[in-house]
């Protein structure tokens, strides 16, 4: 019982982990996909068609299916359904894969071999080139020049502009109106001390007055 456990558990992880790959595989080029324009350019006739691709691959061997949809690409160890029946299919050693990928070498692209649905091998070469790590590095670096070196549209500046036309009217306008109040102040003050000495010489005249009355 406790051997057929055991076999039970070395069966199942083999499988987990390379459910845990495939989704991980979906995740990164779904990203790809959403994120870079000439990705979504290679795979739309995929995507129109519902094309489905095998893949079996060595060291380590696997076998799993790519499905182009419209909700997106899906990467699956077995077809759902088995009507269905993969259009391409690819056949390399994983290293090659990963090579090709991470360095767009078409040396490690003429390893990879693709069998049946000739007419879309050109269209999945161009596919995959898309996906190496180069090409995005290139297509991402051009998306972001052009962001940075693109002018604002004359629409957008214009609006721009009159707005901060009004703010500096307004900022003189205050400095105007500011200018005017510090000068009604010094005018006030002016004026009060002049009360002042006005109140100041009538006590003085009073309080003499009143002092010669009595002395007198």
């Amino acid at each position: 019982m406790y051997m057929n456990d055991e076999t039970q558990q070395s069966n199942t992880q083999p499988h987990l982990l390379h459910s845990l790959v495939l989704i991980f595989l979906e995740t990164v080029v779904t990203f790809i996909l959403k994120h870079d324009r000439g990705s979504r350019i290679h795979a739309k006739s995929f995507v129109q068609h519902n094309v489905i691709v095998a893949f079996k691959t060595y060291l380590p061997a696997s076998d799993f299916f790519i499905t182009f949809d419209n909700k997106g690409i899906l990467f699956d160890p077995e077809l759902t359904d088995p009507t269905l029946q993969p259009v391409l299919t690819v056949s390399a050693s994983s290293i090659d894969l990963v090579r090709f990928l991470m360095t767009g070498n078409e040396r490690h692209l003429r390893r990879i071999r693709l069998n049946g649905g000739e007419q879309w091998h050109d269209q999945f070469r161009l596919f995959l080139h898309s996906l190496t790590l180069p090409m995005l590095f290139a297509d991402w670096k051009n998306w972001f020049s052009k962001q940075q070196s693109a002018p604002l549209p004359q629409r957008s500046l214009a609006p721009l502009l009159a707005k901060l036309e009004a703010q500096q009217d307004t900022i003189t306008q205050l400095k105007f109106d500011n200018k005017a109040q510090r000068n009604d102040i010094k005018a006030l003050e002016r004026k009060l001390k002049n009360t002042h000495r006005l109140y100041l010489s009538l006590i003085i005249v009073i309080a003499v007055c009143i002092l010669l009355f009595i002395l007198l």
